[in-house]
């Protein structure tokens, strides 16, 4: 017999996946650095574009 386990209704589901953005500056698709949970259930993505160095924020 196998005791049922409780699901955890709070924890946070896979990340949909998102295309990272261009960079606003030499256009080059930009790189994912970090995934972070933010307030009301969304996820900021960080991104970091590869040529410029120039960081941007995505909230899914």
């Amino acid at each position: 017999m196998t005791i049922p386990r409780k699901v955890n209704s709070y924890a946070p589901s896979a990340p949909e996946p998102v295309t990272p953005p261009y960079c606003r500056y030499c256009r080059v698709r930009m790189d994912l650095t970090r995934i972070s949970p933010d307030i009301g259930g969304h996820v900021v993505r960080y991104f970091l574009c590869p040529n410029c160095h120039l960081t941007d924020c995505v909230r899914v």
